[in-house]
């Protein structure tokens, strides 16, 4: 913005190319014809004065004197620093070309406590109109709008203090409203389990842990059974340890995976983090069927999923 006027408080001023408009107690010096004087005594503006035919003239100090000598005079495109503003409203226009044939206009708003900038994006040439839209930030929440071609609703995203919801038009009649919270941007370091059933334990070197990036949890390691787990028990689910907080399913899962030697066993997942050991299966010598699990055996448990609220 430029200041048209000079703006003097007290004793201070800016030159500009309409005069000078004063605040202060003494009269100005030098003054010219087109000037403005706002007397001010102990902080406030007493009386309004015009410089005319070389001579002051008083003036109604009334808020139309306000309106034509003050904003009409200083604030016609200045800019203003370490001032506050108390009141009042905020409106910008703007024009811009994007890209080649494509010109955006707008107006942003300060008012009511809330800020928004509302646009379009046209075709240069023939002004049709290629897009649209609005931000507004309420003191509560951030939305953004973008509308298509059509002027309707195409995008949309509303980012509050529980997270971001978004809209979009061609997916919503399918899957609705998407929310991200807290817990889908949460990663937590690799950690290990440290509870174990009776007889299980952690692998050596190969301590069961587990990870999370965002909603995915990766589980690494084995454990070791420190017992015999005969024929007749491979078929039960036997627990084996816990997964920490922040680290467990939503629902019961389960995995068939590899163990020692041709054992495969299904692991399985409990909603509170509990995993199980059960169905183990191996080669018998002379099919295929429920084994015997050795002591000391390797129980592996990689695998990935989606990990649950906390």
């Amino acid at each position: 913005m430029e200041v048209s006027g000079k703006i003097v408080i007290n004793n201070m001023s800016i030159d500009t190319s309409q005069g000078t408009v004063s605040w202060q107690e003494e009269e100005p010096s030098n003054p010219v014809n087109g000037d403005t004087w706002f007397k001010v005594v102990n902080g406030v503006a007493v009386n309004a004065y015009i410089r005319k035919n070389d001579a002051w003239v008083e003036v109604e100090f009334a808020s139309q004197i306000i309106a034509e000598e003050l904003i009409g005079k200083i604030i016609t495109g200045a800019e203003i620093n370490g001032s506050v503003i108390n009141g009042g409203e905020f409106n910008n226009t703007f024009t811009e070309p994007v890209g080649t044939d494509a010109t955006l206009t707008g107006n942003t708003t300060i008012q009511r406590g809330i800020v928004e900038t509302q646009y379009a994006v046209n075709n240069t040439t023939t002004s049709a109109l290629l897009s649209s839209g609005r931000q507004t930030w309420n003191g509560v929440n951030i939305e953004s709008v973008q509308n298509g071609a059509d002027d309707l609703p195409a995008t949309s995203s509303v980012f509050g203090a529980t997270g971001i919801d978004m809209y979009n038009r061609e997916f919503n009649s399918q899957f609705g409203t998407v929310h991200l919270g807290y817990q889908d941007l949460m990663t937590l370091p690799r950690k290990e389990v440290t509870v174990f059933g009776s007889g299980f334990g952690a692998y050596p070197g190969q301590a069961p842990s587990a990870e999370r990036y965002m909603r995915s949890v990766q589980l690494y390691g084995a454990f070791i059974n420190n017992n015999i787990i005969t024929a007749s028990q491979a078929y039960e689910e036997l627990w084996m340890g816990t997964l920490p907080v922040g680290y467990r399913p939503a629902d019961k899962l389960g995995f068939i995976v590899q163990g020692t030697g041709s054992t495969r066993f299904l692991l399985q997942i409990d909603r509170d983090g509990r995993i199980y050991i059960s169905r183990v299966a191996g080669w018998t010598g002379s099919a295929y069927g429920f084994v015997a699990v050795a002591s000391g055996s390797w129980l592996n448990i990689q695998c990935s999923f989606i990990a649950a609220d906390i």
